[in-house]
C-alpha cells in the first residue's frame, strides 16, 4: 500500500519533478547461477516514469528477509523512485531450488541439508549468495530490453536489510562465507542506498568489510532500528568504515521508528509497542524519501543544490533534528 500521496509530494517537491508512472508486469529474468552452473529464475517489476522522454536515470530495489520474497516486498520504494521520475526496478529474490541450495552450500565448504538449506542456517543465509548474481541478472536484463529508457551511465542500486547488504556487495562490500572472504562488486552501478545494513559481527560482515567501497553511498538507519540482535550503532558502523568522499548517513533519532520502517510503506509502520500513528508513520517516510532523493538527484543528476543539501543542515533544520543526515 502506497502511503499518503500529499507527504510524497511534498519529499519529492524539495528534491524534484513528480511524475505519473506505469507499473509494467511482472517479467522472469533466467540466468546460470556462476557458482553453480545451474539455472536461476527471478522476477522483476519495472515502474516507469511517464512523460519524461529519452533516456532515463535508474534505480533497482532489493529487499531484505533471509526466506526469500517478491517483486512487491519493496514496492513502496519502487513507486517513490518512480514517481520521482528515475526509472524504478523491485527483483523478487526467490529461495534457491534444492538443486542451487546443495551447491551453494558446498560452495561454502557446509553440509547440505544438516547445517545448511533452511533459511536460518548458518552465519551467512543462502540467499546472499544469491542477491549479488539475481542483480546482475536484472542489470544485463535492463541494459538490453530498456536500453531505448535506460541511461547506462546513471543507474542507482538500492535495498533494505538484506537487500541493504546487498547492495554494499555491489559496491565492493567484502563478506565471509566460511573460510572463503568473497566480494561481488559490480562496476555499473554509480551510487547506493542501503537501507538498514547489516553490521560487522553479522551474516559474514566484518570489520572491514568496508574498506572496499569508493562510490557514492546512503546509509539510513535510527534509534529503533534493531532486529536479530543487531541494534543500531551496528548499522552505523557501517557508515563509520566508509572512507568517502561522497558517503551518508542518515540517522532517526526516533524510536518509534523500527527496522521495517527503513523498508517503507503503512504495513510496516509498527514499533515494538504496536501500531505508530499514521502521521507518526507519514512524516519518518517523508524524511526517508526525501533524504534518499535528494541524493539520487545529486549523483545521477548531478545537482549541485542537492549535493549542498546532503552535505548542509537541511535535514535537522526540517525535522527539529529528529532526523540529521553526516557526511563524508
Amino acid at each position: 500500500m502506497r502511503w499518503p500521496l500529499l507527504a510524497l509530494i511534498l519529499a519529492q517537491a524539495a528534491a524534484g519533478a513528480v511524475c505519473e508512472t506505469k507499473v509494467h508486469p511482472v517479467t522472469k529474468v533466467e540466468y546460470r547461477h556462476p557458482l553453480t552452473g545451474v539455472e536461476r529464475t527471478i522476477e522483476v517489476v519495472v515502474e516507469e516514469p511517464l512523460g519524461a522522454d529519452g533516456k532515463l536515470p535508474a534505480v533497482v530495489w532489493m529487499h531484505g528477509g533471509a526466506g526469500g520474497g517478491t517483486p512487491e516486498s519493496l514496492a513502496e520504494w519502487r513507486g517513490v523512485t518512480a514517481q520521482g521520475c528515475y526509472l524504478s526496478v523491485t527483483i523478487g529474490h526467490a529461495w534457491p531450488e534444492p538443486a542451487q541450495a546443495e551447491k551453494l552450500c558446498r560452495w561454502m565448504g557446509r553440509a547440505f541439508p544438516d547445517d545448511c538449506g533452511e533459511a536460518k542456517q548458518g552465519q551467512v543465509k543462502l540467499l546472499n549468495l544469491a542477491r549479488p548474481f539475481d542483480l546482475r541478472a536484472t542489470l544485463d536484463y535492463l541494459l538490453l530490453e530498456w536500453a531505448e529508457r535506460v541511461n547506462p551511465q546513471k543507474i542507482a542500486v538500492g535495498g533494505h536489510s538484506a537487500g541493504a547488504g546487498a547492495a554494499l556487495m555491489a559496491a565492493g562490500a567484502a563478506r565471509r562465507y566460511e573460510e572463503r572472504v568473497e566480494t561481488f562488486a559490480d562496476p555499473r552501478p554509480r551510487a547506493f542506498l542501503a537501507f538498514s545494513p547489516q553490521g560487522p559481527g553479522s551474516d559474514g560482515v566484518f570489520a572491514g568489510s568496508f574498506d572496499g567501497i569508493d562510490r557514492p553511498v546512503l546509509i539510513g538507519t535510527g534509534a529503533g532500528d534493531t532486529t536479530g540482535g543487531e541494534q543500531a550503532e551496528d548499522r552505523v558502523a557501517v557508515f563509520d568504515e566508509l572512507g568517502g568522499p561522497d558517503q551518508y548517513l542518515l540517522y532517526v533519532e526516533d524510536e518509534s521508528a523500527p527496522h521495517g520502517r527503513f523498508g517503507l510503506g503503512r504495513a510496516r509502520c509498527v514499533s515494538g509497542g504496536g501500531p505508530v500513528a499514521d502521521e507518526d508513520c507519514d512524516r519518518v517516510i517523508e524524511w526517508l524519501s526525501t533524504a534518499a532523493l535528494r541524493f539520487l538527484d545529486a549523483y545521477l543528476r548531478g545537482s549541485d543544490e542537492a549535493r549542498t543539501w546532503l552535505q548542509g543542515d537541511g535535514m535537522g533544520k526540517e525535522t527539529g533534528r529528529v532526523a540529521r543526515m553526516r557526511a563524508k
